[in-house]
């Protein structure tokens, strides 16, 4: 059920909502009309109703100043995530660019029902979770595509790599995957940490000859897993 405002009403309304957003003028009779086409409670919170109503209308002072006074809480919300500064810049400007432009803005789907701050973290948020998603499967990615080069050495396994990259990088994923935890970390210590065979034995407390043969079994197991699974996807 739609709210009914009385003239009296929507003044009230006007002046909270221009005392809150000073500069920010959207006609009485234009705000007027779209609380009236719309199914909101008594108790919305008109005044960020009313910035983001002239913001979805394309009002730019609106949309400034609604960054101006968001983003210092935007930016705590994405940075308690272990965002890093440039991955923040990236994140809220284009929530930005989502909520204000467009041929329907996603600002407009604010519905007042709770506060606008609120609304934001939750939209920043949620994108700073999708770039964290992104970034650690980007570095699984990138990971094991480094064991797996460095741990191959072997000229079919390249060759394949070069011809068909994506399904090399599905399959390497899968195989590391596959393996078990002590082979795994023994690779990536070897591999992408840097250490040498003697740095393995100081560290598993193993002798430098047992050190050195756990990690070509290692390397041995992955190479094999590898082509086993490129044979699988090459066949889907």
């Amino acid at each position: 059920m739609c709210l009914v405002i009385d003239s009296r009403g929507l003044a009230a309304i006007l002046a909270d909502a221009h005392a809150a957003w000073p500069g920010i003028l959207v006609p009485d009779a234009e705000f007027a009309a779209f609380l009236a086409a719309r199914d909101i409670s008594d108790d919305a919170k008109f005044s960020d109703l009313y910035v983001a109503f002239a913001a979805s209308k394309g009002d730019p002072d609106a949309a400034r100043a609604l960054e101006e006074a968001q983003a210092p809480a935007l930016r705590k919300a994405l940075a308690a995530l272990r965002l890093g500064s440039a991955q923040i810049d990236d994140v809220l400007q284009s929530m930005w660019r989502d909520l204000f432009t467009g041929e329907t803005p996603r600002i407009a789907q604010f519905d007042g029902s709770g506060d606008l701050r609120s609304w934001l973290r939750v939209a920043a948020t949620r994108a700073g979770l999708r770039v964290l998603k992104k970034s650690k499967r980007e570095a699984n990615e990138s990971e094991a595509g480094e064991i797996a080069e460095k741990a191959s050495g072997d000229p079919e396994l390249m060759l394949l790599k070069a011809r068909y990259r994506a399904d090399f990088h599905a399959a390497v994923e899968v195989a590391i995957g596959a393996m078990s935890a002590p082979n795994a970390m023994i690779l990536r210590q070897h591999f992408v940490d840097g250490l040498s065979i003697d740095e393995l034995g100081k560290l598993y407390a193993l002798h430098r000859a047992t050190a050195a043969r756990r990690l070509a079994n290692a390397r041995q197991m992955l190479v094999a897993s590898i082509r086993t699974e490129f044979k699988k996807k090459s066949k889907l």
